[in-house]
């Protein structure tokens, strides 16, 4: 029974031990190169935002604005007009008519009915 019992506590300490050392070699990688840890983060953060929206990687994310009883969608990055009509789904299939092989994503939409 000591013998199990020192087995755990070597175990613990040898786990310590470990945890340990990844945590100092984690630190000299970003005292090393803070750039590359900078950019890893940030591609992290864009990776998340794109999830927690459901933009697809490839889409291009459309802003619209509603005058009277139209449409109007805009690409929400550059500005740029995609298209007009009387609802959203026509405005999106409309933006899609004008940028083939462009795929456009609303976050009103369900991801069926996003163009492709």
């Amino acid at each position: 029974m000591e013998e199990l019992l020192t087995l755990i506590i070597l175990c613990g300490i040898a786990f310590w031990a470990g945890s340990l050392y990844a945590q100092m070699k984690f630190m000299i990688n970003i005292s090393k190169n803070p750039e590359r840890v900078i950019d890893m983060l940030s591609q992290i953060k864009k990776i998340n935002e794109n999830e927690s929206k459901g933009l697809p990687e490839d889409a291009i994310e459309v802003e619209t604005e509603k005058v009277g009883n139209i449409y109007y969608a805009y690409n929400k990055i550059t500005g740029n007009f995609l298209g007009q009509a009387e609802t959203l789904e026509s405005v999106m299939m409309e933006a899609a008519k004008r940028n083939p092989g462009k795929s456009f994503w609303h976050p009103e939409l369900k991801e069926k009915r996003q163009t492709t």
